[in-house]
């Protein structure tokens, strides 16, 4: 039997409704799924809290325009408007810069993971070496990864399967890119030790990438601010000349 969504009767209503306008088919595979998934956010449960909030922001609306002596309702229709697309836009950025935290810690943890492969494969074969590595982390990264290989468990398929998958799920290509590499990494000996060495040489480059534009970003929007202190105090300074002239 199909699960009830978390919202009860409205979720199912809300589910249905994407259904019959594709919408779902539209998310499923975007980025913005992908950020859903890594988040841990339903797109029934994204979809009714939005809804929330332009019902309160359209209930605002109306109260405003059904004051007594109040006549430029157009007026108050287009701010009605601008505020509830602007209420989504920002659950909608929120989300995207918690996805993008979460892809950065995923990828940490990751790398973390293979170094512990590389070192238990000396004495396992490269699916025990999974299994005993994915115990050694403790951050939510690592409970994720010791969920899917639970999973692949009871489906009996191999650990490796279940990270391609988790990375096509959460947009990771680094992820897909190391379940492909473990699969086909032979099971004992100098390749799986170079194939993991250089594994995780690779990822702790794009770490290093990521810190650089993250870096990069925090300069730009410090920039923003600083440049408009800078307006202001030209401003201040150059007020008094102009009044007196």
């Amino acid at each position: 039997p199909e699960e009830p969504t978390p919202l009860g009767f409205a979720g199912a209503i809300i589910e249905k409704a994407l259904t019959l306008g594709s919408i779902g088919d539209l998310v499923a595979g975007s980025h913005f799924a992908h950020d859903l998934a890594i988040v841990g956010r339903d797109l029934v449960d994204f979809v009714a809290h939005a809804l929330v909030k332009l019902a309160i922001v359209a209930a605002l609306g109306v109260t405003i325009a059904a004051t007594p002596g109040f006549t430029d309702s157009g007026r108050i229709v287009g701010i009605v408007a601008a505020v509830g697309v602007v209420a989504v836009l920002v659950d909608v950025q929120r989300l995207q810069n918690e996805a993008k935290e979460r892809r950065s810690d995923f990828l940490e943890a990751v790398t973390v993971f293979v170094e512990f492969c590389r070192l238990a494969a000396h004495t396992q074969s490269i699916e025990g070496a999974m299994r005993a590595s994915v115990r050694n982390g403790a951050t939510w990264p690592f409970r994720r990864l010791e969920t899917i290989f639970e999973q692949a468990d009871r489906h009996r398929q191999p650990p490796w399967r279940a990270v391609t998958a988790l990375g096509r799920r959460y947009g990771m290509p680094e992820l897909v890119e190391l379940g492909s590499a473990l699969e086909n990494a032979g099971s004992e000996g100098t390749r799986v030790q170079d194939m993991l060495a250089a594994k995780a040489t690779s990822l702790r480059r794009r770490m290093t990438e990521d810190e650089v534009q993250k870096a990069t970003s925090a300069t730009q929007r410090l920039s923003i601010p600083l440049g408009l202190l800078g307006v202001i105090f030209v401003i201040v300074l150059l007020a008094p000349a102009v009044i007196a002239y």
